[in-house]
C-alpha cells in the first residue's frame, strides 16, 4: 500500500532571499539601526555633531536619539520630497519620467518610443 500523507521537504543550505520575506511595518517598529560603515562623510558629520554636544562639564550623555528629536519636527516637505528623489535609482528616474512625460502631453509612449524620441534617434 501507498503511504499518502503529506510529508514536509526540508530542503538543506541557505534559503533564498525572496522565500517567506516579510516587510515589517514602521509602526510596530520600536528600534532602528543606521548603518554608516560605508559612508564616512556622514558618520564624521553624526561623531563631530555628539562631540560637540558632549563637551560639556554637566549633565547626561547627548545621544543620536536627542539629536534626532530636535532635527526630525524641523523637516519640511520639500526635505521630504528631496529624500525620495535620492532614494530612486537611475533607471526609475528614467520610468518616471517616461510617466511624467506621457501625463504632460496626454500621450501613450511606450519605454522604448519615449527613449527614442528623447535621444533624438529617427
Amino acid at each position: 500500500m501507498e503511504n499518502t500523507q503529506e510529508m514536509e521537504i526540508k530542503k538543506r543550505g541557505r534559503r533564498r532571499k525572496t522565500d517567506e520575506k516579510t516587510r515589517i511595518e514602521i509602526r510596530g517598529q520600536n528600534k532602528y539601526m543606521i548603518d554608516v560603515a560605508k559612508d564616512s562623510e556622514c558618520r564624521n558629520l553624526i561623531l563631530n555633531a555628539l562631540k560637540q554636544a558632549n563637551s560639556k562639564d554637566f549633565g547626561k550623555e547627548v545621544v543620536i536619539k536627542d539629536v534626532l528629536e530636535i532635527l526630525l519636527p524641523k523637516l519640511t516637505n520639500k526635505d521630504i520630497e528631496k529624500l525620495q528623489e535620492n532614494s530612486l535609482t537611475e533607471k526609475e528616474k528614467i520610468h518616471k519620467a517616461h510617466e511624467e512625460f506621457n501625463k504632460k502631453n496626454n500621450l501613450g509612449l511606450t519605454f522604448n518610443e519615449f527613449l527614442i524620441r528623447r535621444l533624438g534617434i529617427s
